[in-house]
């Protein structure tokens, strides 16, 4: 066997170009959203956290806190067409089946349970909206709202606090 001692980015290791975000960094954004669920939402209610977020943005991190809403207890993290009552892009791209109804703080938000980026494996990590949510250059929008979908009918109301931070290459 032999010593690595190489760069891990085969590009720079080739001499080629390679994106900013393996390389020298990025700028990197950090957003935070704040609402109150309403006990008399229905099954199905998207709650749009992040309003025309761009589809180039890479998501590195969203954690979700609440104290815990009883029935919440199948929630999606979601890209959506930019607008309210705009259609789903992809099919729960960034979470699903997300258990808010208890307590969830962001220290067990990030380690798992409250983990906006559920559905990102190690192979998707790293790439922007466009491309988790299955489009092409060419078909891809350019930009996604990104929210929460309740997939139960909500028997109380709380407070829930996102916190996201994407990567903008």
């Amino acid at each position: 066997m032999a010593v690595f001692n190489d760069y891990i980015d085969t590009n720079i290791r080739n001499g080629r170009l390679t994106g900013g975000l393996s390389a020298q960094g990025t700028r990197v954004v950090q957003l935070v959203a704040s609402f109150e669920t309403v006990a008399a939402d229905d099954a199905g209610s998207i709650y749009r956290v992040f309003k025309a977020i761009p589809s180039s943005a890479v998501p590195l991190m969203i954690g979700i806190a609440t104290d815990g809403v009883t029935s919440m207890s199948d929630v999606d993290v979601c890209l959506y067409q930019v607008g309210a009552g705009n259609p789903e892009v992809g099919t729960e791209v960034l979470a699903s089946t997300l258990d808010l109804s208890s307590a969830v703080t962001f220290a067990t938000a990030l380690s798992g349970i409250g983990n906006g980026m559920g559905n990102i494996t190690r192979d998707n990590y790293g790439k922007s909206l466009w491309e988790l949510a299955g489009e092409t250059i060419t078909s891809k929008k350019s930009h996604y709202d990104i929210g929460l979908k309740s997939v139960a009918d909500l028997a109380e109301a709380d407070r829930i606090v996102v916190i996201a931070k994407f990567a903008f290459p």
